[in-house]
């Protein structure tokens, strides 16, 4: 008798603890309060449906893209120390990509504007621009240090100024550079100039050039 009391005894010393001992009423109070909450945030905001797009691989950037991306990113980035040719040779995938944006022409899409030039626009419209005249000669004012010449003859045609002797003589600019060249005009006539005046500053209206002429008699 004695060993059983004990052994009762012993198991009545250690009650079961139940779950929400260590918490007092106030916590108790909060966690629920809390709970409400939450529930009260969820019905009030319900979650938005978006829907997805039906061709998704058709918004995502392909990987050659990322990769050309960030070739050029980075290519913005260098500073450059050594030469660019180096450079591009050191970094195969560099020089694969240049390549390809220099050699290869890109392909039309739908819906893009491509700006023609003249003659292709008059190709496609079949309407021919109008044929402008050639001006040919024609004379304009310059002055040369303190002479003024109202009508000195302009040739688009001509590869080099020529100067009648007489106005040189009346500039007094020094003695003429011996020459060796030989001037053939329109009619076939050859003519040997008798020097070159060289660095001359001409003056057209409020524009200054610096001219080379040969002169003739």
């Amino acid at each position: 008798m004695t060993a059983n009391n004990q052994q009762f005894d012993s198991t009545n010393d250690n009650p079961p603890r139940r779950v929400n001992e260590g918490k007092t009423g106030e916590e108790l109070e909060n966690s629920a309060k809390q709970a409400e909450k939450s529930n009260q945030v969820s019905e009030d905001h319900p979650k938005v449906f978006v829907p997805k797009p039906p061709f998704p691989k058709r918004f995502a950037k392909s990987k050659k893209e990322e990769e050309e991306k960030d070739i050029l990113e980075t290519l913005r980035k260098v500073e450059v120390n050594i030469p660019l040719l180096d450079a591009i040779k050191r970094v195969p995938r560099c020089a694969k990509f240049l390549k390809e944006m220099c050699t290869n022409k890109s392909k039309l899409r739908g819906n893009e504007w491509v700006s023609m030039g003249e003659n292709v626009s008059a190709i496609l419209q079949r309407k021919l621009p109008p044929k402008c005249k050639d001006p040919g000669m024609f004379s304009v004012p310059r002055k040369i240090g303190n002479i003024r010449i109202e009508k000195a003859m302009c040739d688009l045609g001509a590869s080099i100024n020529v100067m009648p002797l007489a106005i040189y003589e009346s500039l007094n600019v020094g003695p003429l550079k011996e020459t060796r060249v030989v001037l053939q005009l329109v009619d076939r006539s050859i003519v040997y100039p008798d020097g070159v005046l060289e660095d001359v500053l001409v003056q057209v209206n409020d524009l200054y050039f610096l001219l080379t002429f040969m002169c003739l008699i």
